[in-house]
Parts: structure tokens; C-alpha cells; sequence
């Protein structure tokens, strides 16, 4: 009686996976009754995918702060006003307004201008609109496109601020008057997301 079932294949294979069955044959292993295959148990060495974008620039930054003890409604504060002082109208000042602001309402310094650094593209994308808003309050009209003016800003700081300090008024503006309801409205958006992402982040903690 054999002790062991051998099946050997056809000499003329050329798949990898059943040259290692047929070399087992020749070798005299006994195979499984359901098939398996040597190769087919091989663990596969594959790298497991990093944090996405979202969680490795925003959702890990908030993260730190709720584990070092900062309210969640103080972290949607500082998200609203530093997203909202991003956008002043006068390049090269946002950090220090968001600093300034930081200081006096104690909030979180390095989380302030990581957001101010997060929205400053949309600092230029609304430098012209402000400015060409700012003519309904009176400003002088911006002759100028936005890389124009960036190349006259590099050129001369000083000399910029004289030839659009007006227009550059009228901007602030705007600014002014849209930047409070702006704040309330990204706080209360921001509030409920940063309560849900502490609950987890206890949650975790504790588990």
C-alpha cells in the first residue's frame, strides 16, 4: 500500500509555480489532496501604504494638539482665525498678525502659522479681487494683474507699498468687513469635526 500520492506533470512546463511542484515530485514529496502549491503559501513582501495627505498635513497636527491637552474648541478657533488671517491683503504680514493674534487670545503658536502657511495660496488668489472690491470703498482703480505685481513687490517692498498703499487700504477693507462673519462660519464648521476627531483620538487612547 503507498503511503503518499505523487503527481508529477508534464516535463514541458514552463510556469515557475508548477516547475517548484514538479521539482517537489522528482524530489519525492507527497503533495496535499486539495493542491497546494509550495509557492502559493510564500508569504509576499508588500509595503503597507503610508497616511494619505489629509491626515499626514491636517488630521495629525490637530491630533498632537488634543494629546498635549488643548480643547477641541480652542483648536477649531485657532483653524478659523489662522485660515482667515491667511488671507490679509498685504503680502509678508500674515505671520505676524497670526502671531499677534495667538499671543493675545492664547492660542496654539506653531498650530496658528501651520494653517496660515496652509492657506497662504489662497492669500493670492484673492489679492486682486480684494483690491478691485476695495474701489466700491473708494480706492483707487488696480491697473495692475496679480504676477505684475508680485514682480514690482520683489523688486522694491517700499516702493510698492507707496504706489499701491491706497489700493492696498481699500482691500483691508473688504477684508474687514468679510473677516468676522468668515471666522464664525469656519469655527462652527470646524468645531463639530475637531469634537468627533478628540472623541476618537480618546477612544484610541483608552483602547
Amino acid at each position: 500500500m503507498r503511503s503518499s500520492r505523487t503527481i508529477c506533470s508534464s516535463p514541458r512546463v514552463t510556469d515557475p509555480d508548477q516547475l517548484l511542484v514538479n521539482r517537489d515530485c522528482r524530489e519525492g514529496e507527497a503533495l496535499p489532496s486539495d493542491g497546494y502549491s509550495p509557492s502559493a503559501g510564500t508569504a509576499t513582501n508588500i509595503r503597507a501604504p503610508g497616511p494619505g495627505i489629509w491626515r499626514r498635513r491636517i488630521a495629525e497636527p490637530i491630533i498632537l494638539q488634543l494629546r498635549q491637552g488643548m480643547s477641541p474648541d480652542k483648536i477649531a478657533l485657532t483653524l478659523a482665525l489662522g485660515s482667515t488671517l491667511a488671507t490679509f491683503p498685504v503680502l509678508g504680514t500674515t505671520s505676524i498678525l497670526s502671531g499677534i493674534v495667538a499671543i493675545a487670545l492664547g492660542l496654539n503658536q506653531p498650530l496658528m502659522q501651520f494653517t496660515g502657511w496652509l492657506f497662504y495660496p489662497l492669500q493670492l488668489l484673492l489679492l486682486v479681487p480684494l483690491f478691485r472690491a476695495g474701489e466700491y470703498l473708494g480706492a483707487p482703480h488696480l491697473a495692475l494683474s496679480l504676477p505684475q505685481m508680485m514682480i514690482r513687490f520683489r523688486a522694491g517692498p517700499g516702493q510698492f507699498v507707496h504706489d499701491f498703499g491706497a489700493i492696498a487700504l481699500g482691500g483691508i477693507g473688504v477684508w474687514c468687513l468679510m473677516a468676522p462673519p468668515t471666522i464664525a462660519l469656519l469655527y462652527f464648521l470646524a468645531r463639530p469635526a475637531v469634537r468627533s476627531l478628540a472623541r476618537k483620538t480618546v477612544w484610541r487612547q483608552a483602547s
